[in-house]
């Protein structure tokens, strides 16, 4: 039975994450190295920007009409130039392409960098820059190679914006780093029991009324989120392996931790009581950065 493999680019406004994730699909690491999403810039000059907002409705009167009867000409000369290169020339010539675009500087200093889910995005994109490549050659397209490169270089490093930096970070970890600083975001007032030291008696004491919380999380202490475990395995790391992520935040010095150990003991109140209590504790400033600076005084 034959097979083929096709590159397919959507226009959709909101991402294939976003829109998985709105039917109530779990979207994994995997699915989003084959959907890459690419985020739109629209700058002066680009489209219907070249002309004044009033005009765009007249133009596009004219313009959509137009794109039933002038489209896929290029597209047929394409496809024999294809077929005229033959199976053996047409893998030659990509090769050759895709090793000058990544070899490019920008795009080596990104897949040095690169774990290997990202070098598979990589290649996507070098399979692109390939392409226009060839059609240059062929004389089917007016513009130049080093302006193609630099376009698909620059929906590399918009899409690579997407990871908040971290190229050498599987999707994985990227993904739990994110569902963890939303879960927080979204609870952080309503299920952690946020406490303060008195400053006159040095007692640990409620924050207004968080006494009375129900079904919470952890405690806010400070400059830090104290998880219960149950709360760090069962929902905040769900789907994601706990142990792992918890790694990861150390390594980026946004877990505070014990000697030899994950979790940090500390003193909290449990129904008016100072008791002890070992949590995954992260530094407060996971909610604003994934990317740790360096670690801070322990604060009990």
């Amino acid at each position: 039975m034959e097979s083929f493999r096709i590159l397919g680019i959507s226009t959709g406004e909101p991402t294939m994450e976003a829109f998985l994730s709105a039917a109530g699909e779990k979207v994994s690491a995997g699915l989003l190295v084959r959907l890459v999403d690419v985020p739109a810039e629209v700058r002066a000059e680009s489209a219907f920007e070249t002309c004044p907002v009033d005009k765009i409705e007249e133009l596009g009167k004219k313009f959509y009409p137009l794109t039933t009867q002038l489209h896929g000409a290029v597209g047929r000369a394409w496809v024999q130039h294809l077929v005229d290169l033959g199976p053996e020339e047409i893998q030659r010539r990509i090769r050759l392409h895709r090793e000058a675009w990544l070899a490019l500087p920008a795009v080596a200093a990104v897949r040095g960098a690169a774990t290997g889910q990202v070098r598979s995005v990589l290649n996507r994109f070098a399979l692109v820059a390939a392409a226009l490549r060839m059609a240059i050659d062929a004389a089917l397209l007016p513009w130049t190679v080093e302006d193609t490169d630099l376009g698909v270089a620059d929906c590399l490093v918009r899409w690579a914006s997407g990871r908040k930096g971290r190229l050498d970070l599987a999707g994985e970890m990227v993904s739990v780093v994110e569902q963890i600083r939303g879960i927080l975001v979204a609870n952080i007032h309503g299920r952690f029991i946020h406490l303060q030291l008195n400053d006159e008696t040095g007692e640990l004491e409620y924050c207004g009324s968080d006494e009375s919380k129900r079904d919470t999380l952890g405690f806010v202490k400070a400059d830090r989120i104290l998880i219960e475990p149950s709360a760090w395995r069962n929902l905040l790391c769900a789907g994601h392996d706990p142990k792992k992520t918890a790694e990861h935040l150390k390594a980026e010095n946004l877990l505070h931790h014990d000697p030899g150990s994950l979790q940090h003991q500390s003193k909290v109140l449990r129904g008016g009581s100072v008791q002890n209590g070992r949590f995954y504790a992260l530094e407060m400033r996971i909610l604003e950065d994934a990317v740790g600076t360096g670690p801070k005084e322990d604060s009990r």
